[in-house]
């Protein structure tokens, strides 16, 4: 299965690969056209998505991985049972 796929995989990833590099380089040969405001907002606008994709990620892997390491270790998590619940309560894309 794996010999079917990998061909469609390395053939649209090679393309999208070329694709990106064709338009980075006409874009560096453009230059910079754009305001100083401008440039400041696309900064704030990336950190912000920065900030979007981190934060999920730390909700849901700071109890996940305190379950994991308690598992591992043989603790007993009875004490902890609230703090998961408000964990996981407070991270919807952990919830079923």
């Amino acid at each position: 299965m794996a010999y079917d796929v990998f061909p469609s995989y390395s053939a649209s990833y090679g393309l999208f690969a070329f694709s990106a590099y064709q338009i980075r380089a006409k874009l560096r040969a453009l230059g910079n056209t754009s305001s100083g405001k401008t440039l400041s907002m696309q900064r704030r606008f990336f950190l912000t998505l920065i900030a979007q994709v981190f934060l999920p990620l730390v909700i849901n892997s700071l109890p996940t991985g305190l379950i994991a390491v308690a598992l591992f270790l043989g603790l007993d998590l009875d004490n902890f049972s609230f703090f998961f619940v408000y964990a996981f309560w407070a991270a919807p894309s952990a919830q079923v």
